[in-house]
């Protein structure tokens, strides 16, 4: 039984971000109803087009509705709904925020938003200034927001009675994606950080992670952001007594980040090797050697990739008796084998999940990113860690640790120990959801498997976050940002035409993996509350990355979208005349002219 059934969501124009939100409450089992677009595209699957043009009609969906979404056009609507439904649970995305100097500008597309908070000129291109960013993670994290936000106050709603009204925005899906960029703080120097990490290479800003072209002109990326890796690489790819040496040394800032020095002087060793052999080859001599790597896909090779495959890959028959095929859920669940009486957990703390608890043991970006937004939303996060240094953000002190972290409580405890195993089991008694990310299989070696926690505590929610899913043949292999654009195909339509792969800055798929492990989570909560049953939620980077690049991976009888459509129009600067950066005399502008009045 999926988590969501029964849930009845209507869109009233939540744009683009509803969109996205409209597919993630469908795949979970929601009923969803829309006005009805033209043509329908890869984010509108599962969505039932409705008329509403009729008064009576209106109101007899938002009678049966339990959720409401909108954009700025509509936010009226929303506030009126509830004044006649006390019981809907309304949800308003806008570009900026309904409050504020910019709230008159609420219906900026993502690009403009992009723009005014930095990721343009953040992000590296293969020509000089700012970068038109073709992967719309800004908005597609907008969405994740508000289907968690709003399954919260569902979630309060089925225990109070009450409906409630939740807000999210692009800016706010922006500031999801930048724990790196925005965080300030005692003895933190921003601005050498970033230019330590904003090497404005295109292909990726370390010399072990970034793609390089092979003998036959396809590319791999490397996906080594730890020495240790880096170290695993070299000595892969034949150098390793060089690579030893420079990571050992002086040049490796705080013995994760390679000095420009090291880097400039490593960047041309590894074109050439890499240039020496076919792609093929050098997979299996990555794979043997245990190297983060991935190739880099083009659109039309993604939904033949086995993992993408091992995932999901939807087929259907349209309208039109066409076959179609596209990438599955983003969220997948598995119900537990035994039903419980759901706890409804009240009282301490404040916000919609306030009473709810949750275990953490998170490392780095995604599960912590899951476990703040929780915290966020009111419930206690305890954040479990081992004793020889914790959280490998926190060893490595990387700033984002802070923001990633804020607002849970924390313990130290050894999973290899019995004592420690103890412990763990004591607290997984007393939750109701636990969120880790780590390799398929690390959680069973700690004696802590999702099957093993849910006997334990059978209506437990278990989220488990990987780089490329629990299963499938790159199940095992360690993952990271990177490679998950490069297999769905996102390094290439980034790139616009230009043939060479374009890394995105600031690790986006890991935050939005993060994000969607939290609305899995709420989603797998409404479904205890009503079914009596815990659940192990799965999400995954190359989920979350074949989420943000889905309109340009649906195949058509076999065919995929023409190459000219998603690769040749592009330009650094921009997708279409009418939005795209322009160089002024004094630097850039951004121009969206999306209607023809404003052309």
């Amino acid at each position: 039984m999926t988590p969501l059934a029964g849930l009845v969501v209507l869109d009233l124009g939540a744009g683009t971000a509803g969109s996205v939100a409209r597919l993630l409450f469908a795949d979970a089992g929601a009923r969803v109803l829309a006005v009805p677009v033209d043509p329908p595209g890869a984010w509108d699957r599962g969505t039932q087009f409705v008329a509403m043009d009729d008064a009576g009609v209106r109101e007899s969906l938002l009678a049966n509705a339990d959720v409401v979404i909108a954009g700025s056009m509509n936010a009226v609507d929303l506030a009126e709904a509830r004044r006649r439904h006390p019981r809907l649970v309304t949800g308003l995305v806008t570009a900026y925020g309904s409050e504020g100097p910019l709230a008159d500008r609420a219906t900026d597309p993502e690009s403009l938003v992009v723009a005014r908070y930095g990721l343009a000129t953040a992000q590296a291109g293969r020509l000089p200034g700012p970068v038109h960013l073709r992967i719309p993670f800004v908005t597609v994290n907008a969405a994740v927001l508000l289907v968690a936000g709003v399954l919260a106050a569902v979630l309060r709603r089925d225990g109070t009675g009450q409906g409630g009204h939740v807000e999210t925005s692009l800016l706010s899906g922006l500031l999801a994606t930048t724990t790196e960029s925005f965080v300030d703080g005692p003895g933190i120097d921003i601005t050498a950080r970033l230019e330590t990490f904003l090497s404005r290479r295109a292909a990726g800003v370390l010399p072990f992670y970034g793609a390089y072209e092979c003998a036959d002109g396809r590319w791999l990326h490397l996906g080594c952001s730890y020495p240790h890796f880096a170290v695993r690489a070299a000595s892969a790819l034949g150098i390793g007594d060089v690579a030893a040496a420079l990571v050992s040394g002086p040049g490796w800032d705080d013995g994760r980040i390679p000095s420009p020095a090291v880097r400039d002087a490593l960047y041309p060793v590894i074109e050439g090797l890499m240039r020496r052999r076919p792609a093929a080859e050098w997979a299996a001599v990555l794979e043997a050697a245990d190297v983060p790597f991935a190739p880099v896909h083009s659109p039309a090779e993604v939904l033949d990739d086995p993992q993408v495959r091992a995932n999901g890959v939807l087929t259907t028959l349209g309208q039109d008796g066409r076959t179609v095929e596209a990438a599955g859920p983003a969220i997948r669940f598995r119900e537990g084998d035994v039903g419980i009486d759901a706890p409804r957990r009240t009282g301490e703390g404040v916000g919609l999940l306030a009473g709810l608890r949750v275990l953490e043991l998170g490392n780095l970006i995604a599960a912590p990113l899951a476990g703040r937004l929780l915290a966020d939303l009111g419930a206690e996060v305890i954040k479990l860690e081992p004793p020889d240094g914790g959280d490998l953000a926190r060893r490595a002190d990387v700033p984002a640790f802070h923001p990633l972290n804020a607002g849970k409580r924390g313990i130290a405890a050894d999973l290899k120990s019995p004592t420690g195993r103890e412990l763990a089991e004591a607290l997984v008694r007393s939750v109701d959801v636990v969120v880790a990310n780590m390799r398929p299989g690390a959680l069973e070696r700690l004696g802590m498997g999702p099957q093993r926690l849910l006997e334990v505590n059978p209506g437990l929610v278990v989220a488990t976050v990987s780089a490329f899913g629990a299963t499938g043949p790159y199940a095992p292999r360690p993952g990271v940002d990177g490679l998950a654009a490069a297999i769905a195909g996102g390094q290439l339509i980034q790139a616009g035409g230009d043939g060479r792969p374009v890394q995105l800055t600031g690790a986006p798929h890991d935050h939005t993996t993060g994000l969607l492990a939290a609305a899995g989570i709420l989603m797998a909560l409404v479904g205890r509350a009503r079914s009596g049953r815990g659940r192990i939620v799965e999400t995954s980077l190359l989920d979350a990355a074949l989420l943000m690049v889905a309109p340009h991976l649906v195949r058509v009888d076999g065919q995929a979208p023409p190459a000219d459509g998603v690769l040749g129009r592009a330009r650094q600067y921009g997708s279409t005349r009418w939005e795209r950066l322009f160089e002024t005399a004094d630097g850039w502008l951004a121009i969206a002219a999306c209607t023809p009045r404003e052309r």
